[in-house]
């Protein structure tokens, strides 16, 4: 799952969305900075020959005015990443929003908290070999 993660990570870098462990965290969303994004694996589906592994973005802004920033990039991400094959570099697939933006809450200090919801689809390929005696 951190391959998929990292993957995110990568390409919301790429595209000016944050720094690695600098504003932009995988698995952790720290005390400061304030404004930052974590993102974070949750569970998924696995079926015949498909991954369904999953993973929620979260998106803190300052209390007061951080509303308006954080439901614009919150947009933002759903529309660079939903419905795009072009984002996973380790495995490739496609990445599918489970459900559009919204708030989810309000930290202890006030800060607005989004939440983002994907699935990365991916197939599950099996190499099987056949050994021959000579």
């Amino acid at each position: 799952m951190y391959w998929i993660l990292k993957d995110i990570a990568t390409h919301l870098h790429s595209i000016g969305v944050g720094k690695l462990n600098s504003n932009l965290f995988i698995g952790d969303l720290p005390n400061s900075p304030i404004d930052a994004i974590g993102i974070y694996s949750s569970p998924g589906t696995l079926e015949q020959v498909v991954t369904k592994p999953a993973f929620q973005i979260l998106i803190r802004k300052k209390s007061g005015s951080g509303f308006a920033s954080a439901a614009r990039l919150a947009d933002y991400i759903f529309h660079v990443l939903d419905d795009k094959w072009d984002v996973l570099q380790t495995n490739k697939g496609r990445i599918t929003a489970s459900s559009t933006s919204g708030t989810n809450y309000r930290d202890d200090a006030g800060n607005w908290v989004f939440s983002l919801n994907f699935q990365a689809i991916t197939v599950v390929t099996t190499l099987s070999m056949v050994t021959t005696h000579l």
